[in-house]
């Protein structure tokens, strides 16, 4: 199904299924139709699924055939994602602390994987349970506490992906930089330690390069 906003056929793009969600919303809205719920909450469920991928090559620092593999077997994306989330969640604090320092360079997307879990888990019980729902004109109030929560994950996901992400794959980092990721990563410096090298560097540890846009032209750039 589509609809006059969307301006391109289907892109296998987390931020193409949040747009194409938005507009299922809007539509559910103006027709009171329950079956176009169904599809904003699938397209919403893929777009975190998109996500939860681009995450594991962000934390893994690479993208290759057996990552492919192992998050295409089943529930092997999840599997795959614990192993990996506390790698994330350093080269966020990393990144968070560098943007402190440098407010040049591009400002990260640091995703909350518990949250991005959790809008999953929910977005899979609404199309798991399509009895569920009835059409918006019955007065039942888990329509409207569905369409809400709807709107609250596509909002979540549109605003994350106007972040450009560049910085979490370190696009453009000095050997210095990188230096430093390398020793926080393993342990081998303190958070504290990180900041006090930060604030004595002399030199610009990111370069001012453009972020790699490797996506059609109108859609929201994701990490590498």
């Amino acid at each position: 199904m589509r609809f006059p906003d969307i301006f391109t056929g289907r892109v296998q793009h987390a931020g193409w299924s949040t747009i194409q969600a938005g507009t299922l919303i809007d539509e559910a809205k103006a027709r009171h139709s329950s079956s176009l719920l169904l599809y904003a909450s699938l397209e919403l469920r893929l777009a975190i699924e998109q996500l939860l991928f681009t995450i594991i090559v962000v934390a893994k620092g690479k993208a290759d055939e057996a990552t492919l593999r192992a998050c295409q077997r089943p529930g092997g994306l999840f599997r795959l994602l614990a192993e990996v989330a506390p790698r994330y969640a350093l080269k966020g604090r990393f990144a968070r602390e560098l943007e402190a320092f440098y407010p040049e360079i591009p400002q990260g997307a640091d995703w909350e994987v518990k949250t991005l879990l959790r809008h999953h888990t929910f977005l899979s019980g609404v199309c798991h349970a399509p009895r569920v729902i009835r059409g918006m004109g019955a007065p039942v109030e888990p329509w409207d506490e569905r369409l809400a929560q709807l709107q609250e994950i596509q909002a979540f996901l549109a605003a994350g992906m106007k972040k450009d992400t560049a910085v979490l794959s370190f696009k453009g980092a000095t050997p210095q930089a990188l230096s430093l990721w390398r020793q926080y990563s393993t342990g081998k410096i303190t958070l504290t330690e990180l900041r006090r090298r930060f604030s004595k560097a002399k030199t610009p540890l990111v370069s001012r390069q453009p972020s790699p846009r490797p996506y059609p032209q109108r859609g929201p750039a994701l990490p590498l």
